[in-house]
C-alpha cells in the first residue's frame, strides 16, 4: 500500500467518522444521506485501491464497481434537489 493511499483513506474514514457523530447529534443532517451514502462508496473505493497491491483483477473490478454506485447515488440525489425533494440546495 502506498503512502498516498494510506493517508487518502484515513482521510476519508475520519470524515466520514466526523459526519457519523454529527449526524446523530443534529436532527437536520437526516437529508444528507444520499450524498453520506456516496461518500461511503467512495471511501470503500479507496480502500478496495488500497488493498489492490497484488495486481488482483477482481479488487479492480470491485473498485470501480463502488465508485459507479457511488455515482449512482449522487444522480439520485441532484435528481431529486431538482424536483425539489429536497430541503438541501448544493
Amino acid at each position: 500500500m502506498a503512502e498516498r493511499e494510506f493517508l487518502t483513506v484515513l482521510l476519508g474514514l475520519g470524515i466520514l467518522a466526523w459526519f457519523s457523530l454529527q449526524y446523530r447529534r443534529q436532527p437536520q443532517l437526516a437529508e444528507l444521506r444520499l450524498p453520506l451514502l456516496g461518500f461511503a462508496l467512495v471511501v470503500l473505493g479507496w480502500v478496495a485501491n488500497a488493498l489492490d497491491h497484488a495486481d488482483s483483477h477482481w479488487m479492480r473490478i470491485v473498485e470501480h464497481g463502488f465508485y459507479a454506485l457511488a455515482a449512482i447515488t449522487y444522480v439520485i440525489w441532484t435528481t431529486r434537489l431538482k424536483r425539489g425533494d429536497s430541503k438541501w440546495i448544493g
